[in-house]
Order: structure tokens, then sequence, then C-alpha cells
């Protein structure tokens, strides 16, 4: 009896369609269901984005001033080698000259729709977002000048390799990114979001943006747009 009961069972089992993905583990298909989700990503792409006040003591390394032998703190030693590669480092524990943020940010892009949440609050979000590819982008063209603008494409792992646009083209997107980031997003927030990017960090991102690509008369517009 136990040996046809067990058999009857196997059949019954391989005959089912079984659920093999964890409730308690997160993965594409069940990752994208609740406004938690869509705030914990959000809140990667903040992480994974933002500088370090290191940067400005280590960016040094890159010029004749400085020289550090700590391999773990930055990167110049290779830069001075000519063997600074994508994959690596740039100062303590910050950016690295990858694609993963602005990865991060198109994903985000391609499944936040999916959640179920207010519109206002979801446009918000994409908004922060992508206000951080611009900032990610404003500093690869800052230090290498042409640079492979990607826009909301989530590329293969086992893509080609991307050619570079010119760096007029990049800082035309940055600047345009700025300012539908200027018309979407609020001028401050309350205390649970205190920090979050605002309007006014995407109007000082474009002037930069504009600053640094030699178009100074929009700069100043702009820089006084903050300053009133």
């Amino acid at each position: 009896i136990r040996v046809v009961s067990a058999a009857l069972m196997g059949l019954a089992l391989s005959g089912c369609d079984m659920d093999v993905i964890p409730p308690d583990s997160v993965a594409p298909e069940n990752f994208w269901t609740t406004e938690a989700d869509a705030k914990n990503y959000l809140n990667t792409i903040y992480e994974s984005s933002r500088s370090s006040s290191h940067n400005v003591l280590y960016a040094d390394v890159f010029s004749d001033d400085v020289y550090n032998r700590h391999t773990h703190e930055a990167t110049g030693y290779l830069f001075i080698q000519n063997a600074l590669s994508s994959g690596d480092q740039e100062y303590y524990r910050t950016h690295k000259w990858d694609f993963l943020n602005i990865r991060m940010t198109n994903i985000f892009l391609a499944n936040v729709d999916k959640v179920n949440m207010s519109e206002d609050l979801k446009t918000r979000m994409k908004m922060e977002a992508r206000f951080w590819r611009a900032w990610d982008y404003l500093w690869k063209t800052t230090q290498w000048g042409k640079v492979p603008l990607i826009g909301d494409e989530v590329l293969p792992y086992n893509v080609p390799e991307v050619a570079r646009n010119p760096q007029t083209d990049v800082y035309d997107y940055i600047i345009s990114e700025a300012k539908a980031c200027y018309g979407s997003l609020p001028p401050s927030y309350g205390s649970a979001d205190y920090g979050r990017v605002t309007k006014w960090a995407a109007k000082a991102l474009q002037a930069r943006a504009e600053l640094f690509s030699g178009r100074f008369a929009d700069a100043a517009v702009s820089a006084k747009d903050i300053i009133d």
C-alpha cells in the first residue's frame, strides 16, 4: 500500500505546475508589486549615485600634484600607467567608471509602471531616477569627454562594444533631462522625504552642465533662477 501511495503521489506531483519562486526571496517575477519595492529600488539608486566628500581629496591623484600609494583608496597609479578601465574604482569607496547607475535607472523606468501606486508619486520617482542618471552622465563626460548615450534601453549583458557619442550630444542630453526633472519635481519635501531631489537640484544640474559645456549665458540665467 505504501509503495502504491508513493507512486500515485509522484504521478500527481509530476502532473502539476509548481511555484518555484520562494515567497520570501527577491526575484524579478515577484519584486515590482508594491510601493515599497519601488521606493527601495530608488533608494538604492540614490546610494549608488551619491558622491563622497573623499572625492575632493582623492581627485588630485589624477594630477601631478599628489601620489597615493594605497591601491584601495584611489586609482591614480593606474591612471599614470594608462591602465585605468571602466572596471576600476574611481576614488575611495565611491564611483566606478562602469554604467551600473545608468543601468539601474533604466531597469527602474522599465518596471515601475507595474507597481500599484499613485501616478503622481510614480511620476516624481521616475524624475528622481532620471536626475541621477543625468548626474552620472555629467560626471562621466567631464572626466572622459565622449561617452556612450544608452538612453532608456536595458542592454543585454553580452552586448557588443557601444560607440561613444560626441561630448556636445552628451551635454545636450544632460540639459534636456535636467529641464524635464525641473518641470516635474517639487520645490521641497516634507520631513519623511527630506533629502530627495528637488526641482532646484535639477536646475543646479542644468546650470553646471551649461557652464561646463561653455554655454555661459544660459548657465548665468539658470544660476540666477536658483539664487532668486
